[in-house]
């Protein structure tokens, strides 16, 4: 973990949801969520061609973003499986640096064969 990139550039590299109320229509959450995501995903693909980096190698599908979301917003502990021939390459920082620092839950990195 001590080896991570965890500067602010690079935890850009995972949408964050957006604000919401209990009033507000699933509508409007969708709406909001769709949104955001959208100016997320274009900054992302700017980022990674400035840097000279190849196509975007992530989930660009907004619904399985709300998926996990939801998932990490409503357990007490998270599990991430990881590859363990190289699990710093399949375990990434932002995702580490969302649940412990932003959501203040546990992360359980089990290695998996």
């Amino acid at each position: 973990v001590d080896r991570f990139d965890l500067t602010p550039a690079a935890l850009e590299f995972m949408p964050r949801r957006p604000r919401w109320e209990f009033e507000d229509s699933s509508r409007r959450v969708h709406h909001r969520e769709s949104k955001m995501f959208a100016r997320w995903l274009k900054g992302v693909k700017e980022r990674i061609a400035d840097a000279g980096g190849y196509a975007a190698a992530f989930e660009q599908n907004v619904q399985v973003w709300r998926q996990l979301w939801r998932v990490l917003e409503r357990c007490d502990v998270a599990v991430a499986i990881v590859d363990s021939r190289s699990p710093l390459m399949h375990f990434p920082p932002a995702l580490l640096a969302f649940v412990a620092r932003q959501l203040r839950k546990p992360l359980v990195v089990v290695l998996n064969k």
